[in-house]
Parts: structure tokens; sequence; C-alpha cells
């Protein structure tokens, strides 16, 4: 940011320098009594001003992309102005101003974008008959740079993901290009800012959300009302129902267990990613007290993130949000599969990432990660032995493929071993696992343990997600994607079987791990939140607020 605006700085100081100049060696006939401005004049003094910039950026090594796509785009058009007219007209100018303005509810700061300066700069250009040269110079390149950075960061994202979040590894492969620019604003057009938003489902709904809670920020009887729950330890039951029927007109009641305000609460727990008690206890009640002005930053920091991913995900996807702990598998407009997932625990965190699906794999046998090899398994086998190995299932290998006794490994050489477990119902994997190659090791797999699915804490993987359904997912994917003869009961028959089978992929299905707290519910209507359990947010609102 600091780059563009040292070049809108050496710009303005040049134009401004060079004014007098220019206007002393116009002849007074160039400019028609219909004309605002003189366009060769514009012309000249662009071409002389970026010439003379050119060295200057160079030198300081300031030329970011935007300084870069601002300099192209006047030199292929000539050096002409990209929004004004000498005719006074003024349309892109002023809709681009309003798109500008709009930005707020994006969780982007319109003032980022000189949006206050080009208004009033604007109101002042169709007020002159005539406008000075280096004005409407001044005017038009702002209005440039605004476009241009809105644009790259509503495309990338305002800031780099890892100056945020070192866990996340998921890339943006979009591009920002700029002769689509150029060619329809010589045709009276340009691309709106609304080509470069995010084309994810959870974008419109999360704009909504910060417009909805941006609103609240003014409501002084809502803010009244979160004070009073705050401060007061006796509440009644019609104020819980006030503050949460204000803050989330949407909610439904998701059992019939429960009734009342007991219902009320259990929806708005769902709703913030709490336990779902239907209870008022102390989380709760702190999640109720929580001001509007709480919860933008949050909403906001999501948004980025939105950003941070490609615009839009493949036809046929599967998506896992380790906040939320879920598991949607889309074809289309249309969700197949949805689920439960069991992510990394905060020591083990599950990363953000991208990769495709290859091959499943039934009775997988499990070959012991060096980081679990060194921080479970070695202290059990030093600790108790070979009896724990029998107890966990584990076989000792050296790198040969030999199997070894145990009783030679030690924590100063373990390294050379490798510790295996076979298929069968006590394998770490489960009977189903799915791979999809990345340098993190990351992959999908069954479980022995089911039970975990119906925890609300479901944040105790190391690092692998573990799925709810399988089976369910394998047999989709081999019968209804990859047009095989396969159902139920020949996947039942091969885990029976034991053997360990890969079903190599024809079609590579894309996976998208990600990190949202600000998410839509499972509807795809409306906003829901989630626990930052990792503690991601805080560092990302930290570095968005700079």
């Amino acid at each position: 940011m600091r780059y563009a605006q040292t070049l809108l700085f050496f710009l303005c100081c040049h134009l401004f320098t060079s004014c007098d100049e220019v206007k002393s060696t116009l002849p007074v006939a160039f400019i028609t009594t219909e004309d605002k401005f003189d366009v060769d004049a514009f012309a000249d003094e662009m071409s002389a001003t970026f010439d003379a910039l050119a060295t200057v950026t160079d030198s300081m090594s300031v030329r970011t992309s935007v300084s870069e796509a601002l300099f192209s785009l006047y030199a292929a058009n000539d050096f002409q102005p990209l929004w004004l007219r000498i005719d006074s007209t003024s349309m892109l100018a002023d809709s681009l101003c309003y798109e500008l303005g709009a930005l707020q509810s994006d969780g982007l700061n319109p003032e980022r974008y000189h949006t206050q300066a080009l208004q009033q700069w604007l109101q002042e250009y169709k007020s002159q008959k005539t406008a000075p040269i280096e004005e409407v110079i001044r005017l038009d390149t702002t209005l440039t740079h605004g476009y241009l950075l809105a644009s790259k960061d509503l495309l990338f994202g305002r800031i780099v993901p890892k100056k945020a979040d070192s866990l996340w590894f998921h890339r943006n492969d979009s591009t920002w290009e700029i002769q689509p620019i150029l060619q329809q604003l010589k045709h009276e057009a340009y691309p709106s800012l609304s080509f470069y938003r995010s084309k994810l489902m959870a974008y419109p709904i999360l704009q909504k959300a910060w417009r909805h809670y941006d609103a609240l920020c003014s409501d002084t009887t809502f803010i009244k009302v979160k004070e009073t729950i705050a401060s007061n330890p006796q509440i009644s039951d019609s104020l819980i129902e006030v503050a949460i029927t204000i803050e989330a007109p949407w909610l439904q009641p998701i059992s019939d267990t429960l009734t009342g305000i007991a219902q009320k609460i259990q929806s708005f727990q769902q709703y913030v990613g709490i336990k779902r008690t239907g209870k008022l206890d102390s989380v709760t009640r702190s999640y109720l007290s929580r001001q509007p002005s709480d919860v933008l930053p949050i909403i906001t920091a999501n948004l980025e993130r939105l950003r941070w991913l490609p615009q839009q995900f493949e036809k046929d996807h599967i998506v896992v949000n380790i906040p939320t702990m879920n598991f949607s598998f889309r074809r289309g407009d249309e969700e197949v599969m949805y689920m439960n997932v069991v992510v990394g625990k905060s020591s083990r965190q599950t990363p953000a990432l991208h990769a495709f699906m290859s091959n499943i794999v039934i009775n997988p046998p499990w070959g012991v990660p060096p980081t679990i090899a060194k921080n479970d398994v070695m202290p059990g086998l030093l600790r108790r032995g070979e009896s724990y190995l029998r107890k966990k299932g584990l076989e000792v290998f050296d790198h040969k493929g030999k199997k070894v006794d145990a009783s030679v490994v030690t924590m100063s050489n373990y390294k050379r071993y490798v510790f295996r477990q076979p298929p069968g119902h006590s394998n770490a994997l489960g009977y189903v696992k799915f791979n999809f190659p990345n340098k993190w090791d990351i992959y999908m797999h069954d479980t022995p343990h089911r039970e975990d699915f119906d925890n609300f804490d479901r944040a105790l993987s190391s690092g692998c997600v573990r799925l709810q359904k399988p089976k369910e997912l394998a047999v989709y994917i081999l019968s209804e994607i990859e047009q095989k003869r396969f159902q139920d009961s020949k996947l039942d028959s091969m885990i029976k079987g034991r053997k360990t089978t890969y079903e190599v992929l024809q079609h590579k299905i894309p996976v998208h791990i990600i990190y949202l707290t600000a998410w839509q519910d499972v509807d795809g209507e409306n906003l829901r939140l989630a626990r930052d359990f990792y503690r991601r947010d805080k560092k990302l609102m930290e570095t968005l607020s700079k």
C-alpha cells in the first residue's frame, strides 16, 4: 500500500510543479468552449510525468504490480484519460466512486482507495466550466489507482496469507489482467468490481451479515440490551429472546426436545459454535453479551480468508471446514454428502490446503508418521516394551521391509525403523483411506473410534481428517463418479478379506481444506459462526487492522 501511495505522491508533486509550464506553452485556442479540458495537454503531461516517474520509481524500488498496471494502462491508451471525458460526462467516475464506497461490506476500508477525496474532487470537477489539467490528471489517475487496488484486493485479498497464518497453504490461482479493463474502458464501460469478488456461496452471505452487524452497531436499544445481559446476573427470558431475535432473526429450532426459551438458546448456541445445552451457562452468557462491534472483525477476517481462495471451486469438489468440523461434497449446485469430521488437535493442527483425491485404499495398513512415532509410540514402547506394541497392534520393520524385534529400537535409533499397523478392526485408519497427495501427508480416513463424531469437541486427530461416513463416501465415488459396479456388499466383502486394495481414481476429485470461523449454515442461506479453537483469528484481525 505504501508503495502505491508513494507513486501517487510523486505523480501529484510532479504535476503541481510542472502545471504552470504546461499552461504557458499551450495555445489559447486549443481548448474549445465546449470542452472541459484539453485531451492533448492531458496526454503530453502524462507522458512527460510518467517518463520522469519511471526513473524515480526504478531507483527507489517502489514499483508494485498495481503501479505497473497503472503505467501500463495509460501507456496502452496513448496517455489519454480513462474515466473522464472532455464533454463533461463522468458516468464511469460516478459509478466507480459508488462501488469503492460500497467496499465496506467486503470488510475493506473505502479510504484505502481514497474514496472521500475522489468524491470531493469529482464534485469540484463537475462544478467547473473548464478544469485545470493537473486536477483532471489527479482525479483520473487516482480513480485508476483505486480501481486497480480494489480489484486486486478483492481477487487475492488485502494481505499475503503467510503474514497472518503460517498454516494456510491453500493457493489462489486466479489471474489479474489489465487488458480486459482497457478494452471495456475504450467502449465507455469497465469491469464492475463485482467481477473480482469471490463467487463462493459463503461470500455474499458474509457480506449480508457484515451489513447486518454494522447496522446493529447503531442500534442503541440493542446495545443497551447487550450491556444489561453483561452486567445483570438476573436477566429475564424475554430479554434473552429479544437479544437473540435481533441478532440472528433467521434462527430456527434445531430439535423438538426443548421448548420455549431453552429452544431459542439452543439455536443461538449452534449459531455461535458452542455446546448446545439450551441453558444459559457462563459461556452462553458471554456470547449473548458480545457487542456487534466484536463480531464485525470476525466477519471481516473471514471475508479476507475467502479472498485467499480461488474465486470459485470446481464443479465437483469436497470442502472440509476445520472450525465447523464438517465435510461437504458438492456436485454442481447439489450437495450430495454432508458429515461430521474429526480434525487435528491444537498441538497438531490440520493445515489449510488444496489437493486432488487420487485413490481410495480399502483395508489400509498404517505406517506411523515420524511425529507420532516420536511423541506417542516411543514413550509407550520405552515404558511398557513389547506389550505396548501388542496392545496397539503395531509391528516394527527396518527400511528394507524386514520385521525386527522391538527390543532393538531405542530413542537414538528409532528413525531407522518403521512402525506399522496391519489392516483390521483396530487399525487407526479404519477400513478406508482417501489419498490426495500433498507435502504435509494429510489424508482422510475411517477410524475405529466412531463415538467421537457425536462429541462437540472433535479436534482430536494428529492432523489428518477422520470421516463419519467413510464407507458411504467410498461407495458413492466408486459407483457414481467412477461408474464401477461397486455396492455396499462388495465393499463389505473386501473389508472382510483384509487384503489391502488400491482403487485408483480416473476422475481426480478436488479437496479443499479451509479454516473459516464465519461460514454458511447447513442450508447455505445464512451466517454460521464457529469457535476459533486454533486461535488464528486474532493474528489475522491484528494484521488487517494495521
